[in-house]
């Protein structure tokens, strides 16, 4: 598992959409870099607790992307991180 302390900027809910469940886009702010995470619907309830620009620690799994099979030359990694649940507000 990796964690990730960012500043939480918003969370929506994304409607399922066979064949994929229904989830959570979240934005955070790491540094400069703005980044779109999915997390299940869990994850919109457990960000509840905090306000826009808060510093929150998230625990996130990461998988293996297969670049060739995206059209891709298949050199290099890729990997897809998706948020496993909100630890805490981050110290």
């Amino acid at each position: 598992m990796l964690q990730l302390k960012a500043k939480y900027l918003e969370a929506r809910e994304l409607p399922a959409s066979p064949p994929y469940p229904a989830s959570t886009l979240v934005t955070v702010l790491d540094g400069t870099d703005t980044l779109n995470l999915i997390g299940n619907e869990s994850v919109l309830q457990e960000l509840d607790q905090f306000e826009q620009l808060d510093e929150v620690l998230f625990e996130l799994r990461w998988r293996k992307v297969d670049l060739a099979s995206l059209g891709g030359s298949g050199k290099g990694k890729a990997y897809r991180l998706k948020i496993n649940r909100v630890l805490e507000a981050a110290p």
